[in-house]
């Protein structure tokens, strides 16, 4: 069975995280993260070039912010579709903001919260 998409684009960020510095390491989240990847690009039809794959060392707070704010305001449009797909350890919050359109700001007040909410994870 072949999908066809109905959005303009498709996006994805997709983090696993094994190896830790403060917690007990992980067994299968990096496996996890190459297979939904692959599942994205392949059955789901997102382009190779838009799953953006980020696993243990390479999937630090900073990366990951800045993948998820180029998202919030420079990545995406209004008929895209984003899948955030994140393996290992967790934190509970709230929520993160609602959707507030940022195009055309300098600085936004989603932007600003989704920072703020991702600071207040402490991942490293």
């Amino acid at each position: 069975m072949t999908l066809i998409p109905k959005y303009s684009n498709s996006h994805a960020l997709v983090v696993g995280i094994n190896a830790y510095k403060s917690a007990p390491p992980l067994g299968y989240a990096v496996n996890d993260a190459v297979a939904i990847a692959a599942a994205l690009s392949g059955r789901f039809l997102f382009p190779k070039e838009k799953v953006r794959l980020l696993l243990d060392s390479d999937a630090t707070r900073s990366a990951i912010l800045n993948h998820v704010l180029s998202f919030a305001c420079d990545g995406t449009e209004v008929n895209d579709r984003l899948v955030v797909f994140f393996a290992g350890h967790g934190h509970t919050v709230k929520s993160l903001a609602p959707y507030r359109e940022c195009r055309g700001r300098k600085t936004s007040y989603k932007r600003k919260r989704i920072r703020a909410a991702a600071l207040s994870i402490g991942a490293t």
